[in-house]
């Protein structure tokens, strides 16, 4: 997420920098990916912004106090909340419904609309592609939680069946130039945002997959796997209603 006038940058809870993004295979690129199943959510086994493969149910209060740490994205007067959804594989396309939270706790999410969504495509495309994800947040919503009273939680999540896939991600209402000598509400000075942004704390995390990587059992690992393939009985018996119908089309062309 991108902000419109503090010039921060941020990003979903749980990710962690260092994961690959140029590859598609579920490890190492899925490993910190947010999986949303509102089954696990009432079951305890997920918080409101999910689980991940790596970190388990994911803690919202630490993460948005992680998040405040490095500063937060502000979205303008005009309540447009832009966001960058990155597609893994298939799994990844939209649409994406949106929704947020004023408390900033995780227990009350309203939805909004989403003005620009991810595309729909082919389950076999697993080119790992970047897409804008718009949301609007109504006039009629004031961001209340936070350090600052004034933070939100937007999440958005799609509808994949081996998912849903989707993230949490915080932002202010309070406007104000990270770290710019100009006034606030003038605007930024020139090449601030050039500047400003790579020098965001919030991207500049060291790597902390791979030594959280290292950690995962091989149990770990297949926590959230798709179901594997028929083997066995189920496999033989596919095999075998396979074979009867190829001898009873033969049969029936010899008649």
């Amino acid at each position: 997420m991108y902000g419109v006038s503090n010039g921060l940058t941020g990003k979903g809870f749980g990710t962690l920098d260092g994961t690959p993004r140029d590859v598609s295979t579920r490890d190492p690129a899925q490993l910190d990916s947010a999986i949303i199943k509102e089954s696990e959510i009432n079951e305890g086994k997920a918080s409101a912004c999910g689980r991940t493969i790596m970190a388990g149910k994911i803690d919202i209060k630490k993460a948005l106090n992680k998040a405040e740490d490095g500063g937060l994205p502000d979205i303008g007067p005009n309540g447009k909340i832009k966001l960058v959804a990155h597609k893994i594989d298939g799994d990844g396309w939209g649409p994406y419904n949106c929704s947020v939270d004023v408390s900033a706790t995780g227990k009350s999410f309203t939805p909004i609309q989403v003005t620009v969504n991810v595309p729909t495509g082919k389950a076999n495309d697993n080119k790992p592609t970047d897409y804008s994800l718009e949301a609007q947040l109504p006039n009629t919503l004031k961001c209340q939680g936070g350090a600052d009273g004034q933070s939100c939680i937007i999440k958005c999540v799609n509808t994949a069946s081996t998912g849903p896939y989707g993230g949490c991600m915080a932002f202010t209402q309070m406007q104000g130039l990270y770290n710019d000598p100009a006034p606030a509400g003038k605007g930024p000075s020139a090449n601030f945002y050039l500047d400003r942004i790579t020098e965001n704390p919030v991207t500049r995390d060291p790597d902390l997959f791979s030594d959280a990587r290292s950690k995962l059992s091989s149990k770990d690992l297949q926590a959230g796997a798709p179901p594997p393939p028929p083997q066995g009985k189920g496999k033989r018996r596919s095999v075998w209603r396979k074979r009867r119908v190829e001898l009873s089309n033969q049969y029936s062309k010899q008649m």
